[in-house]
């Protein structure tokens, strides 16, 4: 897929984030690059990610750990790695704008503190079932 069409899907996929979440994320960017780098995916690994390329990753400070004054500080990222959000698709029903939402649903759970079980719960209870919107 052209890095223009994954884009393209990649904004699709955030404006369909609801506008509560999306209207809290401050100054985070969304950047995309191809793959990850090493020290990436042993963020992931540490974080209790399972072997091989992550797709997506956060990279700041959560809103629970802000300090008082923020001034001075870097811009929070979500990284979206293109290659194996692409292969995770490939390898399930090949829907990469699934795999990007969820990936995003995901780093913007880290951005509000959640850790990795709590994202989980929140999306099977509320996305999955129609009502996180």
């Amino acid at each position: 897929m052209s890095r223009d069409a994954f884009e393209a899907l990649a904004d699709r996929a955030f404006a369909s984030i609801p506008l509560r979440f999306r209207a809290r994320l401050g100054n985070v960017g969304i950047v995309i690059e191809d793959w990850p780098t090493d020290e990436q995916n042993a963020v992931g690994l540490e974080e209790g990610e399972e072997g091989g390329d992550i797709l997506g990753l956060y990279e700041g400070v959560s809103q629970v750990d802000l300090p008082y004054d923020t001034s001075g500080m870097l811009p929070d990222r979500i990284f979206l790695f293109q290659g194996p959000i692409e292969d995770e698709a490939e390898d399930t029903d090949g829907d990469v704008f699934r795999v990007i939402r969820e990936t995003l649903i995901h780093e913007i759970g880290h951005h509000f503190g959640m850790d990795d079980e709590e994202i989980h719960r929140v999306f099977e209870e509320k996305w999955e079932k129609g009502n996180g919107a």
